[in-house]
């Protein structure tokens, strides 16, 4: 009867650690600064304010790279899901260098990225996500459900979230 007690502890205790480790940390983009040494905090800093090498989707639907010399194309912004395809089919080779994906949300739609742009995206940092609408741990798991769904299976991915001010 011993046995049965200890067996059921340690099966219960382990579902709680293999589902601690699934998750991705989501945190917010401040909170993550100060955790950082100077020189990681720079670099992170460098990655979510705008780097020389970036790609994105402007006015309909045109993918545009931008980048100075050969320099690695690092960081992605998106508005919506539907960036992920625009960019992945338009710059597939440079997807593997990116670090950062910088989306700035309307409030709206519930983000996705698609698992097969996902799995193209090997050396994935940080999802950062900025909005002028309030934004928590608890909002981020609500409203981007699927994405960290799909991100359980990329656990060195964190995500990070700010509120942006309201322009005056």
């Amino acid at each position: 009867m011993k046995i049965n007690i200890i067996y059921t502890t340690i099966l219960i205790a382990l579902c709680f650690v293999f589902k601690a480790q699934a998750q991705n940390p989501i945190t917010a983009y401040h909170t993550k600064l100060e955790s950082l040494s100077e020189a990681e905090a720079e670099k992170l800093a460098y990655l979510a304010n705008g780097t020389p090498a970036s790609m994105y989707v402007a006015g309909e639907n045109e993918p545009i790279i931008h980048r100075v010399d050969s320099e690695p194309v690092v960081n992605m912004s998106v508005t919506k899901s539907s960036d992920f395809k625009e960019l992945s089919s338009a710059f597939n080779a440079s997807l593997k260098d990116i670090l950062f994906i910088n989306v700035e949300w309307n409030g709206e739609e519930n983000m996705v990225i698609p698992e097969y742009v996902l799995s193209k995206l090997a050396n994935l940092k940080y999802i950062y996500v900025r909005s002028y609408e309030q934004l928590n741990p608890a909002v981020i798991q609500d409203r981007f459900a699927d994405m960290l769904q799909i991100l359980k299976n990329y656990p060195g991915v964190e995500v990070l979230y700010q509120t942006m001010e309201q322009p005056s």
